[in-house]
């Protein structure tokens, strides 16, 4: 854990560990390396298959305005988290910053765009009104914590963009930012999609519909939960062809 000058950090940072020896102090020191020091790193590794219990209790203790979370085995781009975009957040006093990401391939030497993100503010109070991807995003912890936007200790796979689609739910204001943030790395042997992935998809938006059926009193409820049972039949379908098959 990292705090800048005695006081608290702008930022914290969480990084779940789990057999990624390999890669986890590039993804440290790519935090490291920012411009600026108002981060703190968090770095969660239980020693078992899925760290998302402490990824919790991590959460809910993390000090910074903004949470971040990034993949052991992934890094932050050069110059990402930098004083100019440390005062849009102050100023535009945003729930969520949004920006672009890259991805690498498997030697770490060539970048192509994962995701472009454009410039700009949304409202909040609905499910999924813009793209990007879940590790590219600055969540506001105060919005996170009094809308109980947690992961599920249980689900273990694929709970990332049911965790985005509920914080966008929760937000007021979104900024969108041009600038990359996140790099995806290409890691040789990672989890091909299984029908332990379509399961976790499943019951990641079962539990979305119910947290909105208990905390969805703002904004656009009905297209949130119409966009979640879309999801959860898609899921449902995949999950018969793959039982048949």
């Amino acid at each position: 854990m990292k705090k800048a000058g005695g006081h608290m950090p702008f930022y914290s940072v969480i990084i779940p560990a789990y057999n990624c020896e390999k890669y986890l102090m590039d993804a440290v020191e790519s935090v490291r390396r920012q411009p600026i020091r108002d981060i703190e790193i968090i770095i969660v590794d239980d020693g078992s298959t899925d760290s998302t219990g402490q990824i919790c209790d991590r959460l809910a203790g993390a000090s910074g305005e903004y949470v971040l979370f990034l993949d052991a085995d992934d890094v932050y781009a050069e110059d990402a988290l930098d004083e100019k975009l440390s005062e849009e957040c102050r100023r535009g006093r945003y729930d969520m910053i949004i920006c672009s990401s890259l991805t690498s391939n498997v030697d770490r030497n060539r970048y192509g765009i994962d995701m472009k993100m454009h410039d700009g503010v949304f409202a909040g109070g609905q499910a999924c009104p813009i793209s990007g991807h879940f590790a590219s995003c600055l969540y506001s912890r105060q919005m996170l914590l009094a809308h109980h936007i947690l992961f599920d200790e249980d689900i273990h796979l694929n709970e990332d963009e049911a965790f985005k689609m509920k914080a966008m739910y929760a937000a007021v204001r979104i900024r969108t930012h041009s600038k990359p943030l996140y790099i995806y790395n290409t890691t040789p042997g990672s989890v091909r999609y299984t029908d332990r992935h379509i399961y976790d998809f499943l019951e990641a938006w079962i539990r979305t519909y119910q947290w909105l059926e208990e905390y969805g009193s703002m904004g656009r409820l009905d297209q949130a939960k119409a966009f979640v049972r879309q999801k959860i039949v898609s899921r449902q379908l995949l999950y018969a062809k793959l039982y048949v098959q």
